[in-house]
C-alpha cells in the first residue's frame, strides 16, 4: 500500500517557488527535495524533470484574477478614480509577477518551451484586457473620439513595466516618488491626454 502525500504538489510548487526566488533558477532539486522534506527521487517522481518542477513552480497562472477585473471595468461615471484604480491592480498583478519573469528569463530555457504552455502568454492576455478597458471607456464617452486604446495599453503596460524593473534592478534612490505616488502621477498625466474636456 502506497504511504500517503504529506505535502501535497501546491506546497511542493510554492516551496520550489522559493527556493528559486532565494537562490536563482539554477537552484538544485535537492535544495527543494530539502526544504520539503522529500528525497530528489520523490520530487522527480512526481514532477518528472526539475524542468518540469521549475515551470511548473516559476510560470505565471494563464488567468490573472486582474483580468476578471479589467474586463468588468470601467463602468460608466467619472473615470480618473477609475483609471487610477486600474494602475493599482495592474501594478500589484506585476510586482507579483516580474520576479517570475526574471526567474525564466535567467533560466534561458527556450521561449516556447516557457510560452506552449499557455493558449496565449500571460503579458498577452493583460496587453488584450488593458485594451478592452481603454476601449469600453472610448463606447462610454469617457475617453476622446481619437485615443487608440491599443497604443494606450502598451503605453500602460510598458509604464508600469518599466518602473517594476526599474525597482528590482537599481538600487534605491533618494527622492523617488512611493508607488502611491508614482501611479497617482501616471493617472493625472493619462487623464490629460485620454479623457473629454
Amino acid at each position: 500500500m502506497a504511504r500517503p502525500q504529506r505535502i501535497t504538489d501546491e506546497e511542493l510548487l510554492q516551496a520550489a517557488l522559493e527556493c528559486f526566488l532565494e537562490h536563482g533558477a539554477n537552484t538544485s532539486a535537492q535544495v527543494i527535495a530539502d526544504r520539503v522534506g522529500l528525497s530528489q527521487p520523490a520530487l522527480f517522481k512526481r514532477f518528472g524533470t526539475k524542468t518540469e518542477l521549475f515551470l511548473r513552480a516559476v510560470c505565471p497562472p494563464e488567468n490573472l484574477p486582474v483580468l476578471d477585473w479589467l474586463q468588468a471595468n470601467p463602468s460608466p461615471g467619472p473615470f480618473e478614480p477609475q483609471l487610477l484604480l486600474m494602475l493599482h491592480e495592474v501594478w500589484n498583478t506585476l510586482i507579483w509577477v516580474l520576479p517570475r519573469i526574471q526567474l525564466l528569463q535567467a533560466s534561458r530555457l527556450p521561449k516556447q518551451e516557457v510560452f506552449s504552455r499557455y493558449d496565449t502568454p500571460p503579458p498577452q492576455r493583460l496587453v488584450r484586457s488593458l485594451e478592452g478597458f481603454f476601449e469600453r471607456a472610448k463606447r462610454q464617452g469617457q475617453l476622446r473620439s481619437g485615443v487608440n486604446p491599443m497604443l494606450t495599453a502598451m503605453l500602460v503596460f510598458g509604464t508600469l513595466m518599466g518602473r517594476s524593473m526599474q525597482q528590482n534592478m537599481m538600487p534605491p534612490t533618494s527622492g523617488v516618488d512611493s508607488d502611491a505616488e508614482f501611479l497617482e502621477s501616471t493617472a493625472e498625466m493619462l487623464c490629460r491626454g485620454l479623457v473629454q474636456p
